[in-house]
C-alpha cells in the first residue's frame, strides 16, 4: 500500500492520513510505502519512503514538475516493496 502527504513531519503521527493508513495496514500485515513532498520525521515504521524534494533536488524543482517526480517515486517504491526473484 502507498500513502502520502505534502510534508511528513512530527505531527504526522497524530491523526494525519499517513499514520492512519500505516496503522490499518499494519493490522493486516501489509507493508506501506510513503511518498511526501518533504520528510522531516523518522519513517522507520514504513517499509519504504520517498521525498519528492530529495528526488528533484529541491522543493521548488519538485513543485515545478510534480507528476514526473510522483512517477519516479512510484517506481522507486515498487522496486523497494515488491520482492524480486
Amino acid at each position: 500500500m502507498i500513502t502520502g502527504e505534502g510534508r511528513f513531519d512530527a505531527q504526522s503521527g497524530y491523526g494525519k492520513v499517513a499514520s492512519h493508513v500505516l496503522s490499518e495496514a499494519g493490522r493486516r500485515g501489509c507493508p506501506v510505502g510513503l511518498v511526501a513532498g518533504t520528510i522531516g520525521a523518522s519513517t522507520t515504521d514504513f517499509a519504504a519512503a520517498v521525498s519528492l524534494a530529495e528526488l528533484a533536488g529541491s522543493v521548488e524543482l519538485s513543485m515545478a514538475d510534480p507528476l514526473s517526480f510522483c512517477r519516479s517515486a512510484g517506481r522507486l517504491l515498487a522496486d523497494r516493496l515488491i520482492p524480486h526473484s
